[in-house]
């Protein structure tokens, strides 16, 4: 109450030029007016109140709004520098004009924890920054921003854990209050500059950008092959073929393999492209694995019968249920068995191809070991695979060496791969030469 009280008189005070001039001018108007001096003391007094009372209103509204506008003042932990280059995903580093070490984020000590005299990030504050960087290419580039006090930019390479590729920037950053003029500007003290080094990991990007070319000038060739084919064929029907009727039987009958080749092509291109359109939609159906693989066995019966090779469906726990799309399931084993086909057989009586369903704990020889997962191994006993192939063989396009004879497009085991990702299971191949291969699938089970 006391507290109040007084801020009322200090308020009272501060105002009391502006009230006394409305109290003369209302004792004025009274006098001329006339009336009771009790009256007018009186009218004086709550007319005096009244202004007192609207001035005050006007005085909160006021302030009221100067406080709505003024900036937000955030309390000083949450403008910790420390904290925000930690939380930047980008390697960050932070130098005072003296090379020593302000600031520093744990992405940035881990991108060259091979050159680092100390691999602490703690440790390296106020250290020089030699003790994290040694590379010519960025201490020469440093040099420069210190020298010109201009930002620099540049390509940077650095093999660590393999070849990483980044895009580096360098600012100078003065902390003095702004200039008012160029020449003030180029007098800024050297104690007044702290140097910012952010870099991006490109590495990813330029795999991609690689991937992309590489696809491009593959598919070419698979396309430009039957094309030269059907087309030189054509020139010969058209010339020295034309009255041979024996001839252009054999010619467009190779015509006719290579288009279905292209018509294969163009079909796996799509199929591949529908799929990673839509990799990121997680099936809602519930499959049973059971019935995909008995149908695809069915379907590969007749030439199975042709090339007599035994088909065997070892079925280890039943029915097997997940979350996924049997459609793409159904082309997931099928491409697997086509690959078995391709390139799994010896040509002989021991030619036979194991399709085995079981789950995690239940198979001794299976590779994973996660809990609570369905696995399907198909199983080949052919010329094997070379381990320098084996993590290769998703690639698009990739073949092993001694399989180029064979006919196929080269993207059945991407378009496996692709489909395997998108419902969320993991692949692996083991192979021994001479011996066989085996690729194991696991699905988590559908809840």
């Amino acid at each position: 109450m006391i507290g109040r009280l007084m801020h009322f008189y200090e308020i009272f005070k501060k105002h009391i030029f502006y009230i006394l001039i409305i109290a003369i001018f209302i004792i004025a108007l009274s006098n001329i007016l006339g009336g009771n001096i009790w009256t007018l003391t009186l009218l004086n007094v709550v007319l005096g109140c009244m202004a007192f009372v609207f001035y005050r209103l006007y005085i909160e509204a006021t302030e009221q709004k100067l406080a709505a506008d003024a900036p937000v003042i955030l309390p000083k932990s949450a403008l910790d520098i420390n904290n925000y280059i930690e939380a930047q995903v980008f390697p960050t580093l932070v130098l005072d004009a003296n090379d020593g070490i302000i600031h520093v984020n744990q992405i940035m000590v881990q991108a060259f924890n091979d050159t680092a005299e100390i691999k602490q990030k703690d440790q390296l504050i106020g250290q020089d920054f030699s003790a994290l960087l040694r590379l010519p290419q960025l201490l020469d580039a440093y040099d420069e921003v210190k020298a010109n006090k201009l930002p620099k930019q540049f390509h940077f390479e650095h093999v660590y854990n393999g070849e990483r590729q980044y895009w580096v920037n360098i600012s100078p950053i003065a902390l003095s209050a702004p200039k008012n003029s160029a020449e003030d500007w180029a007098l800024t003290s050297e104690k007044d500059y702290i140097y910012v080094f952010t870099l991006r990991d490109l590495t990813m990007d330029r795999k991609t950008d690689r991937m992309r070319v590489d696809f491009v000038a593959n598919a070419s060739h698979e396309l430009r092959t039957p094309l030269a084919s059907i087309s030189g064929f054509i020139e010969t029907i058209q010339g020295p073929a034309k009255n041979d009727e024996k001839a252009k039987a054999e010619f467009l009958t190779i015509m006719q393999e290579q288009a279905l080749r292209m018509t294969r092509l163009i079909d796996d291109l799509l199929s591949l492209s529908h799929i990673e359109m839509n990799i990121h939609t997680k099936p809602t159906d519930d499959v049973d694995l059971k019935q995909v693989i008995e149908h695809v066995l069915d379907s590969a019966a007749p030439l199975a019968g042709d090339k007599n090779v035994k088909l065997e469906f070892n079925n280890q726990i039943g029915g097997a249920l997940i979350k996924g799309d049997g459609d793409q399931l159904i082309q997931l084993f099928g491409n697997l068995l086509d690959n078995a086909f391709k390139y799994g057989l010896r040509g002989d009586a021991s030619d036979k191809i194991i399709i085995r369903l079981s789950q995690t704990g239940d198979d001794a020889d299976a590779e994973n070991t996660a809990q609570d997962k369905y696995l399907v191994s198909v199983i080949d006993f052919g010329h094997g695979i070379s381990q320098t192939d084996l993590p290769r063989l998703t690639e698009r396009f990739y073949r092993v060496s001694n399989q180029h004879a064979t006919k196929g497009t080269g993207l059945g085991l991407a378009i496996v791969k692709h489909i395997i990702q998108r419902h969320g299971g993991e692949i692996q191949f083991r192979s021994q030469i001479d011996k066989g291969t085996k690729v194991e699938i696991a699905f988590s089970k559908s809840k």
